[in-house]
């Protein structure tokens, strides 16, 4: 069932993505959009919560929680701020290679092998499909330092937030309801007095996070599934990867966009990247 739920991780991700893609299209605002998919899915892992008779608010996946939240929300902030300070392709194959933060520690914590050609692979598909998507060139005015720093802030914290998954995963009793009602709550608050401070809310962009936050919410549920039989360093590469392809196959066949070469060659690279990563 381990792969199953890693499909499913994939499908949940890409959709989340999907939908935010279509937000930022109708011009909602990034922040928005990002504190109603938190927002929401806060309501539904509280309902998850409440009615999994075997929840219970431990002191470690309480902790692990709002790490993973917090950790989550600010990466959302500074990528944010990093794809308005430089180049956008750039950055967000910087932000999808932040699994390997996950890597790294489960090498370093829990001794896991790794598949390196898998993980190369990937990566190099990431880096393509990034730079396939549409993007915005470095203007001469934009600070080369400042995208750095914002850009390396939300690749290392968004790989904190997935040690907090795998973290959480390890933890005796599988308390996943507890993991992500935390999380989202957590992550809601910190992103709320960030968008309040900055001026009302646009209540018209939950339309959009309503359908993100489900996806969100799928992907690291089954993501938690997937690590109870699969370890980290195959989970986290081979969804990385998988929801970017989905995300690319979405836009080209629904939303008619057209991509270069470089995105088919990405495509494919990620797909060997995969099953090099599953047969190691």
């Amino acid at each position: 069932m381990g792969y199953v739920f890693l499909f499913l991780t994939v499908l949940g991700f890409g959709v989340s993505s999907f939908f935010m893609k279509l937000g930022v299209q109708k011009k909602h605002d990034t922040f928005d959009l990002s504190f109603s998919l938190f927002f929401i899915a806060a309501i539904v892992s509280a309902v998850f919560f409440f009615l999994d008779k075997s929840s219970a608010l431990s002191r470690e996946v309480v902790l692990l929680g709002i790490g993973g939240g917090i950790g989550l929300a600010i990466s959302f902030i500074c990528f944010i701020k990093a794809i308005n300070a430089g180049h956008y392709g750039l950055s967000v194959a910087i932000a999808s290679a932040s699994f390997i933060v996950q890597v790294l520690y489960s090498i370093v914590a829990w001794k896991e092998p790794v598949s390196l050609l898998g993980i190369l692979v990937i990566l190099t598909a990431l880096f393509l499909l990034a730079y396939s998507s549409n993007t915005k060139e470095e203007g001469s005015n934009k600070s080369w330092l400042k995208w750095f720093v914002f850009i390396f802030l939300s690749f290392l914290t968004d790989g904190l937030a997935l040690i907090t998954q795998a973290e959480a995963a390890k933890l005796p009793g599988k308390n996943y309801s507890t993991y992500l009602f935390v999380s989202y709550s957590a992550g809601a608050v910190f992103l709320l007095f960030y968008v309040l401070k900055r001026r009302k809310l646009d209540l018209k962009a939950t339309k959009y996070g309503l359908f993100s936050a489900l996806g969100n919410f799928a992907g690291i549920f089954f993501t938690l599934k997937s690590l109870e039989t699969i370890t980290g360093n195959i989970v986290f590469p081979v969804y990385f990867s998988g929801y970017n392809i989905l995300g690319v196959l979405l836009s080209v066949f629904y939303l008619k966009e057209k991509i270069n070469i470089i995105g088919y060659i990405g495509i494919a690279l990620g797909i060997t990247g995969i099953i090099i990563t599953f047969v190691k």
